[in-house]
């Protein structure tokens, strides 16, 4: 980011909803402990559709946040945040200001073997679900998950890192590195 002096939040088994806010754990110093910058996403979250894009561009980066969600959904992160209201952060960047912008973690569960196949199961916590519901968001998400399929998204080099890795693992047991 080139600042960590903004607040920095770890979400688990939460959601941006005030009365859920102490659920979130403070993870720096300079964190506000008392929640304010998520406060603000949860109060943007309570306005009407038609408000809530406005609501919450000062709030929240959207177009990182339709980055974040769409690679939840290519990645099969059934325990991350659009899913489950889990495993996520929330850093508010000073350089971008102060706006939140959501980082994944706990992606050992990826991708999720009974994942389901729609985007239904991607909008169970409040933002996805809400911004999901607006024509003009729910489009730039289809146009982001179709960006990253076709521009980012690259099979060949995925499996030729996968097989690099398996080789590397099976030459570390086969030197002795690993004992069974």
């Amino acid at each position: 980011f080139g600042d960590d002096t903004g607040s920095l939040y770890e979400g688990t088994v939460t959601d941006l909803v005030e009365e859920w806010l102490p659920r979130f754990e403070v993870k720096t110093d300079e964190t506000d402990p008392d929640y304010g910058p998520l406060l603000a996403l949860a109060k943007a979250l309570q306005k009407p559709d038609d408000e809530l894009v406005d609501a919450l561009e000062p709030v929240l980066n959207i177009d990182r946040y339709i980055t974040y969600w769409a690679l939840e959904v290519l990645l099969v992160h059934r325990d991350g945040y659009a899913s489950s209201h889990n495993n996520f952060y929330v850093y508010f960047d000073p350089e971008d200001g102060g706006r939140g912008v959501f980082i994944p973690w706990g992606i050992d569960k990826v991708p999720a073997e009974d994942a389901a196949e729609t985007l239904d199961s991607y909008v169970n916590a409040q933002l996805p679900r809400r911004l999901s519901r607006i024509p003009e968001t729910a489009a730039l998400m289809e146009a982001e998950l179709n960006r990253l399929v076709t521009e980012v998204w690259d099979e060949d080099a995925l499996l030729a890192s996968l097989d690099s890795f398996s080789a590397q693992v099976e030459s570390a047991q086969e030197g002795g590195a690993a004992e069974k």
